[in-house]
């Protein structure tokens, strides 16, 4: 049976694996993940042993203060995963062996959006719960846990096929990270913090101030968690179908 008629589930099956093994041989993506880890949980125990100065502060809180730091590594954790074979010229092999490639789009992005929430999560988690065993009276309850990586997780995942969207689209792994770092990082506070009411407004529709609002509960006035998660995913899904378009009907190298 030739590549072209392989069953498209099995072909999916296989593209996913071998997008794993690629992010496996990328360096920075466990230089990434190391240091996502070490500033969660190291940071998250740093706090419970101040936390007698605190008392009553709710540590799944800090988690969620935390998890909009990490965004800065993961999401060049994303970017670099989706434009390295781009820039090493190593997309021209993969599609000569993933000539159907919608498959190799959602493959790519399954395996990138996976293992950047599963970064960001784990440390997340085992921060949080190293927190409240050092310092127990910490304020806490599994509800908050619940409520806190779940938005995490959210956040996470939309930030990572963000990244992966704009990454396919520019093909260029520094042009990307500076665009992504724009959008959720820099413009959002630049824009929100200038005195004219459309700044503000324009802020409002840009992806980093959903995140905030989301995670940590300051995005801007007006902003609710329903339009928050509204506004993400738009930015998350639309970046990702214009990507994806180029990836599926531009030229390997153009």
């Amino acid at each position: 049976m030739s590549l072209v008629e392989t069953p498209g589930p099995i072909l999916l099956i296989r593209t996913i694996r071998a997008e794993f093994a690629r992010l496996c041989t990328l360096r920075s993506m466990w230089v990434m993940a190391l240091l996502t880890t070490i500033a969660v949980v190291g940071i998250s125990m740093l706090s419970a042993a101040n936390a007698s100065a605190e008392l009553g502060q709710p540590v799944w809180m800090s988690i969620r203060r935390l998890g909009m730091l990490a965004m800065a590594v993961l999401l060049s954790m994303a970017t670099a995963a989706a434009t390295a074979d781009h820039g090493t010229g190593g997309i021209v092999p993969t599609l000569q062996w993933t000539p159907r490639r919608p498959f190799l789009l959602t493959g790519r992005a399954i395996v990138i959006v996976v293992a950047v929430t599963a970064t960001g999560l784990i440390p997340a988690f085992v921060g949080g719960m190293l927190a409240i065993g050092l310092a127990p009276e910490l304020s806490w309850s599994w509800g908050q846990a619940t409520e806190a990586l779940a938005a995490l997780g959210f956040v996470f995942a939309l930030g990572a096929l963000l990244a992966v969207g704009v990454g396919l689209l520019l093909r260029s792994t520094a042009a990307s990270i500076c665009a992504v770092f724009a959008l959720v990082l820099v413009l959002p506070l630049l824009m929100g913090n200038l005195p004219f009411d459309w700044t503000k407004d324009v802020a409002a529709l840009l992806p980093g101030t959903s995140m905030r609002q989301l995670l940590i509960g300051e995005g801007l006035p007006g902003l609710t968690d329903t339009g928050a998660k509204s506004t993400l995913a738009a930015w998350a899904l639309g970046a990702f179908v214009v990507g994806g378009w180029r990836l599926v009907r531009g030229d390997a190298n153009g």
